[in-house]
Order: C-alpha cells, then sequence, then structure tokens
C-alpha cells in the first residue's frame, strides 16, 4: 500500500509526456516534463557580435524538430562557427 501512495504524489515530476495514468486512475496531467529527443549536433556561422548580441545559452533554439534546449554549445575561434547540441520534448 506504501508504494501505490508514493507513486500517487511524488511520480508526477521529470516525466516524458504531459498527461498520464498511474495506478489505473484516470488521466491526469503531470507537473514537470523532461526533455528526451536528442538532435545531432549542427554547426551555425557564428561571429563575435552574434554571442554579444543574439546568443542566449538558456534560451530554446527554434529547429525543424521544434524548440529545443541547449545541451552543449561549442564555439570555434578561429573559424567562427558554433556547434549546438540540442534535446527537444
Amino acid at each position: 500500500m506504501a508504494l501505490g501512495y508514493l507513486l500517487d504524489r511524488y511520480h508526477d515530476y521529470a516525466r516524458p509526456f504531459k498527461r498520464g495514468i498511474i495506478n489505473k486512475k484516470p488521466e491526469r496531467p503531470f507537473y514537470a516534463t523532461i526533455r528526451q529527443k536528442k538532435q545531432i549536433p549542427f554547426t551555425i556561422p557564428f561571429q563575435c557580435n552574434d554571442y554579444r548580441d543574439n546568443f542566449e545559452p538558456s534560451g530554446l533554439v527554434k529547429t525543424q524538430l521544434g524548440a529545443g534546449e541547449i545541451e552543449k554549445a561549442t564555439r570555434e575561434v578561429p573559424v567562427n562557427t558554433l556547434t549546438l547540441e540540442l534535446k527537444h520534448k
């Protein structure tokens, strides 16, 4: 009986979906979802002014998969490029 109680109250966070069913009860919303789809890293041209004016590391990047969260960003200075690794919902 304790496991059913714990699942019902504490298993609503870091879920892959926004809504779901736990313990055969009616479908309900979950509180927080995590991003699971990982996009192949891609490289874009990136100048010094772009970093100062247009780059927000905590923001989302719009791609063909939707709005992705930056997991890792690597800047190559001599060639002025930025390689991004994104996670999507």
